[in-house]
């Protein structure tokens, strides 16, 4: 694309930016105060920054407010020993699958904490709860009510990349653990609609449903399906295009060399899973629309050239 718009995010992910994989490991520390379901924590009247996903999290009044509420709260106090893995935004898809529960990876490393429950909020959404039986950890996570507990010893698995990174071993551990049953090996080409989503969503999908028709596409909505049934989605795709969202955080479930197309609405742009389908060796196209509301419209004109290269 040769748009102003396109080249400036073609710009803005090929930019020199400094990104390394940062240390990781275990914080253990004693009498620790964890509010939930924000998945803030407190020790000593401070916070483990490498637990954060980043600083800019007490950028948002929630959280922030949360922190500074915990001391006056009524605790419920927990003498067993407990991982913690939770953490602000666990309840995004994306967050949660890419940059919180690989941090088991860690769990699996530290032999001396494996009799410990995982502390999980009970209000977790279902793909938290689906994504730990699906790896293996389910019956080793203690589901927890919201409010604010005293643990007399905490175990805070650390992040394993920065924010503005993904961790090339998170996504290795989770195409290890995440095991699916294999349906049909025949290769599938998946729309991702956000049907149900209110923002975000293509203004003219019944204008783009019909244009990829003509290339063989299904559509799909994917809160129609488990967390199981989403990865076999991705996992047998030739080829997934659609709208920017959480979904594609199964692209994580691609096979090399599969392509992954991504609609972007003008001003909103995001280097995520273009540098997940690089770790992934993922062949990525992008293609900015035309804001309409609180949607964005796709040129069926322009799409139709990107599928007709991508595919031949």
């Amino acid at each position: 694309m040769s748009g102003s718009d396109e080249v400036e995010f073609m710009r803005y992910l090929t930019s020199s930016k400094d990104r390394c994989t940062c240390p990781a490991g275990i914080i253990s520390a004693d009498n620790v105060y964890l509010s939930l379901p924000t998945g803030m924590h407190l020790w000593n009247e401070k916070i483990f920054e490498d637990a954060l996903l980043g600083t800019h999290i007490l950028d948002n009044p929630k959280y922030l407010f949360d922190l500074e509420t915990i001391s006056f709260k009524k605790k419920i106090k927990i003498v067993e020993p407990s991982i913690l893995l939770t953490f602000p935004w666990y309840y995004n898809l994306y967050h949660w699958l890419i940059e919180i529960l690989p941090r088991l990876l860690l769990y699996d490393l530290a032999q001396d904490i494996h009799d410990l429950p995982i502390i999980v909020p009970a209000s977790a959404p279902k793909f938290v709860r689906e994504s730990l039986a699906l790896t293996g950890y389910l019956d080793k996570t203690r589901l927890i009510d919201d409010g604010i507990y005293q643990f007399e010893k905490l175990h805070i698995l650390s992040r394993l990349a920065t924010i503005n990174d993904i961790s090339p071993l998170a996504i290795q551990w989770l195409n290890t653990r995440a095991i699916t049953e294999r349906g049909s090996s025949q290769r599938t080409r998946i729309y991702v609609s956000r049907l149900d989503a209110k923002n975000r969503y293509l203004s003219n999908e019944a204008d783009i449903h019909n244009l990829l028709s003509d290339f063989g596409f299904e559509t799909v909505v994917m809160t129609h399906y488990s967390f199981e049934e989403q990865i076999q989605i991705f996992q047998q795709a030739e080829i997934v295009i659609g709208s920017h969202g959480a979904a594609f955080s199964h692209i994580a479930f691609m096979n090399p060399g599969s392509i992954f197309v991504e609609f972007f609405q003008p001003g909103y742009f995001i280097d995520c899973y273009y540098r997940l389908a690089s770790l992934k060796h993922l062949r990525y196209v992008f293609l900015i629309g035309k804001k309409t509301g609180l949607g964005f419209s796709i040129d069926p004109t322009q799409l139709r050239s990107i599928l007709e290269n991508a595919l031949s």
